[in-house]
């Protein structure tokens, strides 16, 4: 097809309606039985599609030009028509799952597989709430688990709340009650119940509320009494929302809400090892430990291992969907901290721009920053605090010298080595 002819056709008033072949509005071609998008009540095919949200991508942030990279983009050649792009993914008629874990993986480096379970679950939850999944997610701090929610969630427009758990303790002792979570949802939203009754409540540190003594003997007001009150949730009880000591509670319908339930369990590897020895013992001795160790991470957590880990039967039980997240190497961290769309290093370009000051960073620099947060062993977080050890010197050093006509500044491996070595002239 020409490029008059696709101009004419983007840019008409009034689309052709599609025969029985269902020709792609963009490219003209027969779309057949793949799978199809509409926008403003055009349809457009899988690859056309694509290659809006691209283009979408490159219009909202633009090329980074902050460092030096050897990553190329096509997506550069694509000029979509604008009355054929939504403002953002909310406003398509019908969701494309593939579509969502794209745009959630850009934000979310190295837990693609973490990713697609969560965004397919929640979809499906929001679809099909008589069939809603609870998820539990297991994976250390700073690799992500909470930023892939909250990147989901916010992506959909579903209603969430993300609520610790430490603080929670039975019911008629000092501390939240575990109906308060439903409550913080509640207070979120202005009051919406209707809204609220189909939202997400992400519960961070549930690995906290283990059994602490071993088994039911005994008060453990923080631990298996927690569990024992969340328990009524995860069962789709009714939870009663005080606003007012003057006013009768709310009351909330929990069966609807997805619960995702977020901890880093530190004794589940050594329980599940255990269980792989037991049930593989003849096999296991006739392959090379590191054979062995692959089978360990390549094996699913079972309800079995929570249950030896301090947790009711009960409360797992209503747990449908087990999830691990990966271990962040260093090639993620650098994946990371040059290409996700929420790396701290593009609000630094911003402070570097609103100056006036062209910064260069050398791929070197870029590296030796992944590989001293790595090192720290603290997670993701940790790529901001070297970002702040390298930067605050010479951000410094820009606001004490507000009349020097400063235009240029390197950052180069010496840099993040020696925070003091930066080129600014």
């Amino acid at each position: 097809m020409s490029n008059e002819l696709l101009e004419n056709k983007l840019n008409s008033d009034e689309i052709r309606e599609l025969s029985k072949e269902r020709l792609c509005a963009i490219c003209g071609k027969e779309i057949g039985d793949e799978l199809i998008v509409n926008l403003y009540e055009k349809t457009i095919c899988y690859a056309c599609s694509n290659k809006i949200m691209l283009a979408i991508d490159e219009a909202e942030y633009g090329e980074n030009e902050i460092y030096e990279s050897t990553y190329t983009d096509n997506s550069s050649n694509i000029i979509p028509n604008p009355k054929l792009v939504p403002k953002s993914l909310t406003e398509v008629k019908n969701y494309d799952t593939c579509q969502i874990i794209k745009k959630v993986c850009k934000e979310i480096r190295g837990q693609d597989d973490l990713v697609k379970r969560v965004v397919y679950t929640i979809l499906k939850n929001q679809k099909y709430p008589n069939r809603k999944s609870n998820i539990l997610i297991v994976g250390n701090s700073g690799v992500g688990k909470t930023q892939t929610l909250e990147s989901t969630l916010k992506l959909l427009d579903i209603p969430y709340v993300i609520e610790d758990i430490t603080s929670c303790t039975e019911a008629g002792y000092i501390g939240r009650d575990v109906d308060e979570l439903v409550g913080a949802l509640y207070y979120k939203y202005n009051g919406s119940v209707s809204k609220i009754e189909k939202g997400v409540i992400v519960i961070d540190e549930f690995d906290k509320i283990a059994r602490t003594d071993g088994n039911d003997v005994g008060k453990d007001v923080s631990g298996i009494g927690v569990q024992k009150s969340l328990l009524k949730l995860l069962e789709g009880k009714i939870a009663n929302v005080q606003t007012s000591i003057y006013s009768p509670p709310i009351q909330v319908d929990t069966s609807n809400i997805t619960f995702v339930l977020l901890g880093v369990f530190p004794d589940l590897k050594d329980i599940r090892k255990q269980r792989l020895r037991r049930t593989q013992n003849n096999k296991i001795g006739f392959i090379t430990p590191k054979e062995q160790e692959e089978i360990y991470q390549n094996t699913s957590y079972i309800a079995e291992d929570f249950e030896k880990a301090g947790f009711m039967t009960e409360i797992i039980g209503r747990v449908n969907v087990f999830l691990e997240a990966n271990e962040l190497t260093q090639e993620d961290f650098y994946n990371i901290l040059t290409k996700s769309k929420l790396s701290r290093l593009k609000s630094i370009r911003d402070e570097f721009k609103e100056r006036k000051i062209r910064l260069v960073i050398k791929k070197e620099a870029l590296i030796e920053i992944a590989k001293k947060a790595y090192s720290y062993k603290t997670g993701a977080r940790a790529i901001n605090t070297v970002l702040e050890d390298v930067f605050s010197d010479v951000l410094f050093k820009l606001d004490e010298n507000l009349n020097n006509k400063y235009s240029y500044c390197l950052i180069t491996a010496n840099t993040v080595k020696n925070n003091k070595k930066y080129i600014l002239k």
